[in-house]
């Protein structure tokens, strides 16, 4: 029954899907008139729930007030075509590729999850996209883009809308990277995981050197007026640490670390602002290794074993069960809540990333917990850090085949645009005062 299923899943295109028509569902030859009804029910039910949770674009801006955190969404400039995608996919092959072909494996995924208001859209062409995701952003308060850099010792990859951007000045819109430095395989999965001739993989390793090639390389845009500043610095993220070959030499790190900094002042910046990315996919790093940087940004949060369980090649997590036990801030800060800056992640479900392999992770969110954990990291930061020093950082943008974008679809609309919004004028508002 579910191969027939998905079989006849595999036969709609995305428009189809959408739309969902009754005589599409009916045009499929099919002896099993039982499965075909259960089919029907099920996307008839889709529809239903498309209707009751899509909200429209508002007229209504986001109104910066003072005191405001500044929300930075990261954002992967993934949705083009270039070499090397071309060369391990297959010609042609973007993000949206995965998307598009999406099945759910279970009944309350909502997948494949279709782009509007830009549509399939191509930022390797020119800004035409990137000035849309702008307007949108500053609609609903979102302040900048903490955009992934992929860099492997002097080679850049998926670097196209970033040079877009950098050339394109009439887009006013705050930026900074992240050193996005993470090795990359074919199959989007850990290279030891990798068997056969047909895997491959770059390996993102620090050789002899690379700090100061880093630095020039990045040189143009750390220049960028448009670019972060935090007391004068440009402020640069770092991913990982242990992909960068230092895992086992913690002084090496640390020299590295170092040269950046050393490197920045030689080509005539007042330093750097260094962070470093929380991802909770690892867990959080050993303080030392935080000692070495200014902040400690949010990126993902840890998992947390109570709340989550296996489920047909899948590990789900139940985020609305553990941010109701833990007040909607998923992770402590790692030592020193001064130094760290919070965040919150729009959802999670790298479904269409592994649709022919690989294990899935799911954290199930609804989109009222998803404001309240924003609206409780919003809380943080006022309360934590000055008000030049307030910043939270929103996973993501458009992650689309990590199902953990910000951007309109065909299901939600503007939703959780419009409760990010929300969530942060609400961080404003004052308790009153019991009797």
């Amino acid at each position: 029954m579910k191969l027939k299923k998905e079989k006849i899943w595999n036969g709609l295109n995305s428009e189809t899907k959408v739309k969902l028509f009754n005589r599409t569902l009916f045009s499929f030859k099919s002896k099993n008139t039982r499965m075909k009804a259960q089919l029907y029910d099920q996307m008839n039910q889709q529809v239903r729930e498309q209707t009751k949770n899509f909200v429209p674009l508002s007229d209504r801006r986001y109104k910066r007030a003072a005191g405001d955190p500044k929300i930075f969404a990261y954002y992967l400039p993934q949705f083009y075509q270039f070499p090397l995608n071309d060369d391990w996919h297959g010609k042609g092959f973007t993000e949206w590729t995965n998307v598009a072909k999406a099945l759910p494996r279970f009944d309350w995924q909502i997948l494949p999850r279709v782009p509007i208001d830009m549509g399939f859209y191509n930022l390797g062409n020119d800004t035409s996209a990137l000035r849309r995701q702008v307007e949108l952003a500053k609609q609903y308060g979102i302040h900048g883009f903490c955009i992934y850099y992929y860099w492997f010792s002097g080679r850049r990859e998926m670097e196209k809308p970033l040079f877009n951007l950098l050339n394109d000045k009439s887009i006013d819109f705050p930026f900074f990277l992240m050193w996005t430095n993470e090795s990359w395989t074919n199959k989007w999965l850990p290279k030891e995981w990798l068997t056969g001739k047909d895997n491959q993989y770059i390996e993102s390793k620090v050789k002899k050197g690379d700090a100061k090639k880093f630095i020039r390389d990045a040189m143009p845009f750390f220049k960028d007026k448009r670019y972060l500043r935090i007391d004068g610095k440009p402020v640069l993220s770092i991913y990982k640490g242990a992909e960068l070959g230092f895992a086992k030499d913690f002084d090496a790190y640390k020299k590295f670390i170092q040269e950046l900094r050393d490197e920045a002042v030689a080509a005539g910046l007042p330093g750097l602002f260094l962070t470093k990315a929380a991802s909770g996919f690892s867990g959080f790093s050993s303080q030392k290794v935080y000692d070495l940087f200014d902040m400690v940004q949010f990126f993902h949060p840890s998992y947390d074993k109570t709340y989550s369980k296996w489920d047909k090649r899948a590990l789900i997590e139940d985020f609305d069960v553990r941010m109701d036990e833990t007040k909607y801030l998923l992770d402590k800060p790692p030592y020193d809540a001064k130094k760290f800056w919070h965040g919150a992640m729009v959802n999670y479900d790298n479904t269409p990333r592994h649709m022919s392999g690989g294990n899935i992770n799911i954290r199930k969110q609804s989109l009222k917990n998803y404001q309240r954990t924003l609206a409780a990291a919003c809380k943080y930061e006022i309360k934590n850090h000055a008000p030049d020093k307030r910043f939270v950082f929103l996973f993501s943008w458009n992650e689309w085949a990590e199902t953990a974008h910000i951007e309109p679809d065909h299901y939600y609309g503007y939703a959780y645009l419009e409760a990010t919004r929300a969530a942060l004028e609400s961080a404003r508002k004052k308790r009153k005062k019991r009797k």
